[in-house]
């Protein structure tokens, strides 16, 4: 199996496109594909702009899309392939002060949910993650917690499974 991951932080998409080109180059292909777009400048709801959106959108959304692009076609010709996205828990509970995050985490689930359901009998799965616990093995009071390694069982779970999931780990 030859996985790619890649931080969100990517906004140059020419470049996310090449680096997953050389990473398919030097695998000989990539069969599993996780995406996970951090939160960063969260604005609350009660401020929030259509430039806070865009930026949002941008940042959750197109890059996963641009990610998907530069593997889906060799995961469809192949028969066979796994695209994770994973985003915060405000994805489906929205937070109001992370007001324009959730609103960019929801439109990534929307559209990994969505996709999966087109690719339905394919060979190629889909699973959307919103993680709802903070990763490690402590947290500040009234929060649930995990280890890495139990997260991490869980997406390959999800690859393995080989069937389109939308999954809250709470």
């Amino acid at each position: 199996m030859t996985a790619a991951s890649f931080p969100a932080d990517v906004t140059d998409r020419d470049g996310l496109t090449d680096a997953l080109a050389d990473a398919s180059a030097h695998f000989g292909g990539i069969n599993v594909l996780e995406y996970s777009p951090a939160a960063r400048n969260a604005v609350d709801i009660r401020e929030v702009t259509r430039a806070d959106v865009a930026a949002q959108l941008d940042h959750h959304l197109y890059g996963a899309m641009s990610a998907a692009d530069a593997v889906l076609p060799a995961m469809l010709d192949a028969g066979a392939g796994t695209l994770l996205f994973t985003t915060g828990i405000t994805s489906v509970d929205p937070w109001p002060e992370y007001g324009n995050v959730g609103i960019g985490a929801a439109a990534l689930r929307n559209w990994s949910v969505n996709l999966g359901k087109g690719l339905a009998g394919t060979g190629v799965t889909v699973a959307h993650v919103a993680i709802g616990v903070w990763i490690g093995d402590s947290a500040p009071d009234g929060y649930g917690h995990l280890p890495a390694t139990e997260i991490a069982s869980r997406f390959y779970a999800l690859h393995q499974a080989q069937t389109s999931n939308d999954l809250i780990i709470s």
